[in-house]
């Protein structure tokens, strides 16, 4: 009697479910996670692969496959709906598919499902914990590198360090990421490699074009989801929370920090006389300055309508005797202010400037708040004080200062 077929199915709990009856005649295992279908392909062999699950990089992960049992049939399982992007997979040559069938496979693909496996292959040269660790590592580019980085370090035993060129006379380029701008991983001294290093570096930089896409697409997906669509500031999701743990890290450094928050004075009337298009315009005009009256570490965010928000955190190193001490956060609010009041908006046409202002109001950690939730409600009460005082103006809880 002959053995049963092995399968290993990756797809959810109900595609395996439906697909049950089918595959009663093999052996069958089923993962949900691609993370843990790898760790499962590292530990015994299979005849043949079933991929059911919608993956945003196919061919990276089916590539993976190949390097943990390259022995086994690929197979791709899909709806009608998904079989665009199916087909798109099987014709990349880096996916490396059998074939693919939509769900269910009728019975003569059953048949070749379950036929026999492939010619023996080459063995991989990256372990099976390495590319999952690879894998598992496309959460952000910056992720992809370091892990990169530390996989070199230790199979070739030199030290590594990333830069932005691969045009440096006499150094040893060892593998490259491409992002924008691409990023070469070079040896700090010349590496003597042996033939098994030099082969699982070659194995490794075949796979780093995917992985880096994967890791890309990541990226822009967590830059969209940070950022303000209208103004490209930070939103006031990724604001809060990033606010919140700056504000932790300035309870550990005994340092305060100061929060501002400002909207635009009559920015109604601005709507309902040139028309929300020129809103909008106005609105991006005003993050534009902000961004440019503000240092680099300080983190600003639109949190709604025509209101904005500036944390000023100093995390630095002191500074040296008789050096120029740093603006306080009341003074850049107040030139942020002034530079509003003389900036030409083009949206209002020439002869504009002067017209529109601005108003806003500081709090202060630790005195005034000790949460960034805290410190918004005495920012807020700051700003309509400011308000009260016939706009144009930056209050700061504590002092009757206007700007």
């Amino acid at each position: 009697m002959s053995e049963a077929p092995s399968i290993l199915l990756l797809a959810d709990p109900t595609v395996v479910e439906r697909l049950a009856d089918a595959m009663s005649s093999a052996e069958v295992a089923a993962q949900a996670d691609p993370i843990e279908a790898l760790e499962t392909l590292s530990q015994r062999p299979y005849d043949t692969v079933l991929v059911a699950l919608p993956q945003p990089d196919l061919p990276n992960l089916i590539r993976a496959i190949r390097r943990l049992q390259p022995d086994c049939r690929v197979f791709g399982l899909c709806t009608p709906v998904g079989e665009y992007e199916m087909r798109m997979s099987r014709t990349d040559p880096r996916t490396l598919m059998e074939d693919y069938f939509i769900i269910p496979p009728t019975g003569r693909e059953w048949r070749e499902i379950l036929g026999p496996s492939r010619p023996a292959g080459p063995s991989p040269a990256l372990s099976a914990r390495q590319i999952s660790e690879l894998i598992e590592a496309t959460g952000s580019t910056d992720e992809l590198c370091e892990k990169v980085a530390a996989l070199v370090e230790a199979i070739c035993r030199c030290e590594v360090r990333w830069g932005r060129t691969d045009r440096r006379a006499g150094v040893q380029q060892l593998c490259r990421v491409e992002s924008t701008p691409p990023r070469v991983l070079w040896a700090v001294e010349p590496a003597m490699l042996d033939d098994d290093q030099t082969r699982w570096l070659a194995d490794l930089r075949s796979q780093l074009p995917s992985l880096s896409v994967a890791a890309g697409r990541t990226d822009t997906l967590t830059r969209l989801a940070m950022t303000d669509h209208l103004t490209g500031v930070h939103n006031r999701r990724y604001f809060l929370r990033e606010a919140a743990k700056r504000l932790q890290i300035a309870a550990e450094k005994l340092v305060p920090a100061t929060l501002m928050v400002y909207d635009i004075d009559n920015f109604k009337r601005y709507n309902d006389t040139y028309g929300h298009a020129t809103g909008d315009e106005i609105l991006r005009e005003i993050a534009r300055l902000m961004v440019q009256t503000t240092r680099r570490h300080d983190l600003v965010a639109r949190i709604g309508g025509d209101e904005f928000a500036v944390l000023f955190c100093d995390f630095g190193p002191p500074r040296k005797p008789g050096s120029q001490p740093p603006r306080t956060a009341y003074e850049l609010a107040t030139r942020f202010r002034a530079a509003v009041l003389s900036h030409e908006f083009r949206a209002l046409g020439p002869g504009a400037a002067g017209t529109l202002t601005i108003s806003g109001g500081l709090a202060t950690f630790p005195w005034n708040g000790n949460t960034i939730e805290s410190l918004l409600l005495r920012a807020d009460e700051a700003l309509l004080t400011a308000k009260a005082k016939g706009k144009n103006n930056i209050y700061l809880i504590g002092e009757a200062r206007q700007g």
